[in-house]
């Protein structure tokens, strides 16, 4: 009986604890909604205070200003006249205070004429150059022997190339004089055409020794069509001033320093203060 009794005790004591624990969680969770629902009530109270504002979005710009300090400085423009063109009249003075397209110096119609025929002349030969060059065109040297002597050694073979062989053997003939002495032929470029003589072969003065064949024109095409561009830009200019032999400024400004003088070539300049201030036109600066 003891034992029945002790064991209903401890069934009770569980169902106790069960009971509490179970008690315990249902008032918690009582308590948790208790909160929410008192803190979602503030929250409505405090929105029905708070004003709602509508704002239209509108497109547009915005500027911003930055501001500083610093100097600003007046720029030089040297006028150069093309070289070799006389000087008649200077017009203007260091100092002197110029407004655009006005007059700085006058010029000698004939000097701009016969600057104008040599510019031509030299057009005239850049062109030719340039045909000689794209076809090819080559010019022949002889070269001859201006003593009395024997072909000692012969460095070269048609076709060959006199700077190759010149590197390789220091001459491209060594001739044997009477006395004992010799003489080294050297220092002839291009391709070697024909060859007149042979080791052991006797020469004068005046015989053929070989002949070198090089490029008509040294220049590459390149080169000279950058040639070309120049002197069609000097002919625009002469032909420019030709018409109207004088030199003007391009800007308002101030005359810094003046180096022509009448009478002599053009080889000095006017130069201006300012943003362009003595300058001529734009066919005239840098010009020399």
């Amino acid at each position: 009986n003891g034992s029945l009794i002790m064991a209903a005790r401890r069934k009770r004591q569980k169902w106790l604890t069960i009971t509490i624990v179970v008690l315990l969680l249902v008032a918690a969770a009582a308590a948790g909604v208790f909160w929410l629902r008192a803190t979602n009530m503030a929250g409505a109270e405090g929105s029905e205070g708070a004003a709602i504002v509508s704002v239209s979005a509108t497109t547009g710009s915005v500027s911003t200003t930055v501001t500083g300090t610093g100097n600003v400085e007046d720029s030089l423009v040297d006028v150069i006249a093309p070289l070799g063109l006389t000087i008649d009249a200077v017009l203007v003075e260091a100092g002197d205070a110029v407004e655009e397209i006005m007059p700085l110096a006058s010029l000698s119609t004939s000097s701009v004429s016969a600057a104008l025929n040599a510019a031509n002349s030299e057009l005239e030969t850049i062109a030719n150059n340039i045909y000689y060059q794209q076809n090819g065109c080559t010019t022949t040297n002889y070269v001859l022997s201006h003593n009395y002597a024997t072909v000692r050694q012969l460095n070269i073979t048609e076709d060959s190339s006199a700077s190759k062989v010149m590197a390789a053997n220091g001459a491209l003939v060594v001739l044997e004089l009477v006395d004992g002495g010799e003489l080294s032929v050297k220092n002839h470029r291009g391709t070697v055409a024909a060859v007149y003589v042979a080791e052991g072969s006797v020469v004068y003065n005046g015989s053929y020794l070989f002949a070198l064949s090089e490029p008509q024109v040294s220049a590459s095409i390149e080169e000279l069509e950058t040639q070309r561009a120049e002197k069609l830009a000097l002919i625009e200019t002469l032909s420019t001033l030709l018409t109207e032999p004088t030199l003007y400024c391009g800007s308002a400004g101030t005359i810094s320093s003046v180096q022509l003088t009448p009478g002599a070539g053009s080889a000095g300049s006017a130069g201006g203060g300012g943003s362009a201030g003595g300058a001529s036109g734009p066919s005239f600066n840098g010009m020399s």
